[in-house]
């Protein structure tokens, strides 16, 4: 799935980068990409957002910046073991931790602009929350054991947070 153009920086408040022109190994703007997250690390600090998703707003807003068309990017992210609860939805996470979830906004940004987000079924069981617990824009998928290897045998290159 590619991502729609909608201005400079696609992913607003996430994913600063540093603009580089002299740099070595620019975006190739003909090539098509595509990337599978793997996330699985939760954020260092408390109410920041889930490493893996800033690291999708990142690639998203690189490659805006270097010119790569959108229809040329292809994202994909499955949430998984300490990041599970980055899916949760506003009511289940405030209910857990008792604050906002950091990763509400992000989370429609990046599926707002095409990335094709889902969560390890295995994982949410595992951490005790419910099916209905899941940001409605999050896939609840049967496994991170499913998800991945099938977006790298369809050609996604794997990427770990």
């Amino acid at each position: 799935m590619g991502r729609s153009k909608t201005g400079d920086t696609m992913i607003e408040g996430y994913g600063a980068i540093r603009k580089l022109p002299d740099a070595a190994c620019q975006p190739d703007k003909n090539l098509e990409y595509r990337i599978v997250y793997r996330i699985s690390s939760p954020p260092e600090k408390e109410g920041d957002p889930t490493p893996g998703l800033s690291h999708i707003a990142l690639t998203i807003n690189l490659f805006e910046w270097a010119g790569v068309p959108g229809e040329h990017l292809h994202l994909a992210g499955v949430v998984h073991s300490g990041a599970t609860p980055a899916t949760l939805t506003l009511e289940a996470y405030r209910r857990d931790f008792g604050r906002v979830n950091p990763d509400a906004d992000l989370i429609h940004q990046l599926t707002q602009n095409g990335v094709a987000l889902y969560v390890c079924g295995q994982s949410v069981l595992k951490h005790g929350y419910r099916r209905d617990d899941v940001n409605p824009e999050v896939t609840y998928a049967l496994s991170a054991l499913s998800v991945l290897p099938a977006y790298q045998m369809k050609g996604y290159a794997l990427m770990h947070y």
